[in-house]
């Protein structure tokens, strides 16, 4: 075990400063949405009424994101990843002034706002924040370790905010809730100045000169033509992470309070069940030594799994079970796509895979909501429960399939 911890410390110390800097404001970001993300679906659910409304509210987000996202690819190569991080923090601050107005009056298009102002801010703070990990730790050993270190301290900031939450609920109650992500991107913001990096200091400033020249859009036709059949496959786990992501955010809470669970019980439910992606960073080294498609095979079998269990639970405590072993699964699975595609891209394609594999995580945003929630509406919840842990399963297989073909694991990236 000394020499376990001794690792992770060792681990830990070859982080460059940077990035830690970046898993700060993200640390920050998850801290203060975790007063909301546990009731985010019940508040939507006030003005939606059925599971596919609130689905589709979930969808505005994400498509909100997508838009932001489809020049943002090009863009990261080229603007600082800080500045595209800092301009989505000040949308988050809009987005807060949106939702605190719809909460206020009760009005439906200020909802709409709030949502497409989230979306936008969520995919810069991430698009930015992930571009610079893959930039500044390269390396296949070094990015898995990067990209655990930054699940871990992510999801550790929506515990710590959702377990608060559970105990300050009562004060606030669903109007006032949002107003606990201002701190959090005001110091987030102080944060990012610390953060020094070459690049353009302005995102609109890059966007005119993406849309004055062709030849961007060109190559960027010309780099997604030339991805591997092992990158798509990379690419489709993200969007069936995105899909168990947002289904999980959105129908696990829905699903609670139809079982009966207070509001600060379903605040603490969300916290146990982000719980296991503290442990990514562990995790990551523990399976260091083994095939990244051994930790996306078992990933994906607990996912399924644990799905699969749920179409029939009525119990508090084995619905907070298996809300913990299907983050698990991802807590292992996650780290070990984001490396192995990382590994897989040539350096000068990091901001565009990053985007890609953004497109096809908000993809699943969109997808997972809707067809969730109409499949809730007309056949119940938990039959959503099973449809997730099919695909799970597809995956599972697939994966076991290429994890045969020795490039998968080991691939010679070119510069």
């Amino acid at each position: 075990m000394s020499a376990f911890l001794s690792k992770l410390r060792s681990d830990f110390r070859h982080i460059p400063m940077g990035v830690k800097l970046i898993v700060a404001v993200l640390f920050l970001r998850s801290l203060g949405w975790g007063f909301v993300d546990p009731f985010l679906a019940i508040f939507l659910n006030g003005f939606a009424d059925s599971y596919s409304g609130v689905g589709i509210s979930v969808a505005v987000i994400n498509i909100a994101a997508l838009i932001t996202l489809i020049p943002l690819i090009r863009l990261a190569d080229k603007v600082r990843d800080t500045t595209i991080m800092r301009d989505g923090e000040v949308m988050y601050l809009f987005a807060i002034v949106f939702f605190l107005l719809a909460s206020l009056t009760g009005n439906f298009r200020l909802l709409l706002f709030a949502l497409a102002f989230l979306g936008a801010a969520s995919i810069l703070v991430v698009v930015g924040a992930e571009t610079y990990i893959r930039r500044h730790d390269p390396g296949l050993a070094a990015s898995v370790r990067a990209f655990s270190f930054y699940t871990t301290l992510d999801c550790l900031g929506w515990i710590l905010g959702m377990i608060l939450a559970a105990f300050t609920f009562k004060y606030y109650g669903l109007k006032w809730m949002f107003l606990f992500v201002i701190p959090s991107v005001l110091v987030g913001l102080s944060v990012l100045k610390r953060v020094h990096e070459r690049g353009l200091k302005s995102v609109f400033g890059a966007l005119r000169r993406l849309f004055y020249s062709r030849e961007n859009f060109s190559q960027l036709v010309t780099d997604f033509g030339g991805l591997t059949r092992n990158t798509l496959f990379l690419l489709l786990l993200a969007f069936f992470d995105g899909i168990v992501v947002i289904f999980s955010f959105v129908f696990i809470p829905l699903f609670s309070e139809k079982l009966g669970l207070s509001m600060p019980e379903i605040a603490l439910l969300m916290a146990l069940m982000y719980a296991p992606f503290v442990l990514s960073f562990p995790i990551a080294e523990l399976f260091m030594k083994k095939r990244r498609s051994l930790m996306i095979a078992v990933g994906l079998a607990i996912c399924s799994f644990s799905f699969a269990l749920m179409l029939g639970v009525t119990s508090h405590l084995w619905l907070g079970v298996l809300v913990v072993l299907k983050s698990f699964g991802q807590a292992i699975m996650r780290p070990a796509y984001n490396g192995v595609l990382t590994h897989h891209t040539p350096r000068r394609m990091l901001g565009e895979i990053t985007g890609l594999t953004s497109i096809c995580i908000r993809l699943g945003f969109i997808v997972g909501p809707i067809f969730s929630g109409i499949l809730a509406d007309k056949f119940g919840l938990q039959f959503s429960f099973l449809a997730i842990s099919l695909i799970a399963f597809v995956l599972f297989i697939l994966t076991i399939i290429l994890g045969h073909s020795k490039n998968f694991d080991r691939y010679a990236k070119s510069t």
